[in-house]
């Protein structure tokens, strides 16, 4: 039996400047609305900060490094347990264990929800201790009183490999606000060249291996070679360094630029000729999306998970197979040299949003989390 009448509970490992911080963003924006809010941080960094809401309380638990599980574990048991929270949401693997441990033999149980943002395999593959993480996942996953999904396939992992029941899996894709989109087009950017006239090509996500920047780079040097052309990618990440010297190596430095992350890519959008992805695993990703909100044709590669739920190909966008260079350069080329094309996918891309509305968000968010139906 669930008794929490307290906030919703929200806890993560870091409020970064990653797409899942950003969501987790748009979720307390959703609640907020309806009912307290407090969200529960494992480490403290600055990023978004300017734009939460006065309102909702951020608690660190101040994690003084990768050894305090246990310490994480009873400070937040003891955060939860004051609350009494009418429902633990928790976002990303490691704060989902750590959520779902201190949750036991509490009393009254509160309602315990996780959320599955990534290709959970394919990120814990070859990190330390992944067979451990796995068995953890596969062990604590059924313990949840529903898990959220950001697509099918993030899904179907979670029961296939994972043994999550699937009466507890729900698939909630994110959402887009276009409006808010809409507002920050014409936000200021700074620009790297001093025209935009060769077409540009945008890549937005943090610099990680599975985003696979070097294929971009690769494919992005076939397109130079046909065409003048521009590459912009925007994120921060610990590849940044090798992906410099490698655009020194094609000889692509005058065409392409590193500017860093903006937590407000809408803007860069809206001076770019198409987006890019070149991963090699996702979960959702949300740039897509935002991509097709501002009217840029987009490519992707099939990666699982994701882009094959968002993109129709041929109609709302064009999909390349996986770490293959000639097929991702080839899209490209057709994109940057088609303006027909390019016109064709962005106006149905617009068109087929619907089914990934803002609001189709907030329901299945209020329905997993068990929120009054009324309300949603």
């Amino acid at each position: 039996m669930h008794r929490g009448t307290g906030p919703v509970l929200i806890v993560m490992p870091v409020l970064g400047s990653g797409g899942v911080s950003r969501r987790v963003l748009e979720y307390v924006r959703v609640l907020r609305a309806r009912m307290p809010v407090e969200v529960v941080v494992f480490e403290w960094q600055p990023f978004l900060r300017d734009e939460w809401p006065p309102e909702v309380s951020i608690r660190c638990l101040s994690k003084r490094g990768w050894w305090d599980v246990a310490g994480l574990i009873v400070r937040l048991r003891r955060r939860i347990g004051a609350l009494r929270p009418r429902v633990v949401f928790s976002l990303i693997w490691y704060a989902n264990l750590i959520t779902l441990l201190a949750a036991v033999f509490l009393f009254p149980p509160p309602r315990v929800v996780i959320s599955a943002t990534m290709n959970t395999r394919a990120f814990l593959t070859g990190v330390r201790a992944g067979w451990l993480k796995r068995l953890a996942i596969s062990l604590l996953y059924r313990r949840a009183d529903s898990v959220v999904a950001v697509s099918k396939g993030v899904g179907r992992q979670l029961m296939d490999q994972f043994g999550v029941p699937r009466s507890r899996v729900r698939v909630v894709y994110n959402g887009i606000q276009a409006e808010r989109l809409k507002a920050q087009i014409t936000n200021p950017v700074a620009w790297p060249w001093p025209d935009v006239d060769p077409p540009t090509v945008l890549a937005v996500g943090r610099l990680n291996p599975e985003k696979n920047y070097p294929l971009l780079l690769e494919a992005f040097a076939r397109v130079r070679d046909q065409m003048r052309a521009r590459l912009v990618v925007l994120g921060e990440g610990p590849e940044r360094a090798m992906l410099e010297r490698l655009s020194a190596r094609l000889g692509l430095e005058a065409d392409v630029a590193f500017p860093g992350f903006d937590l407000h890519p809408a803007a860069w959008m809206a001076r770019s000729t198409i987006l890019a992805l070149s991963s090699t695993w996702e979960g959702q990703p949300n740039v897509l999306l935002e991509a097709m909100a501002c009217g840029v044709p987009v490519i992707s590669t099939r990666c699982p998970f994701g882009p094959d739920e968002i993109i129709e190909p041929e109609i709302t966008g064009l999909l390349v197979p996986c770490n293959d260079i000639p097929a991702l350069a080839q899209g490209m080329l057709r994109l940057l040299q088609d303006e027909d094309l390019r016109c064709r996918l962005a106006q149905r891309a617009r068109r087929e949003l619907g089914r990934l509305s803002y609001s189709r968000m907030v329901k299945g968010l209020g329905t997993a989390l068990g929120l009054n139906p009324a309300r949603d």
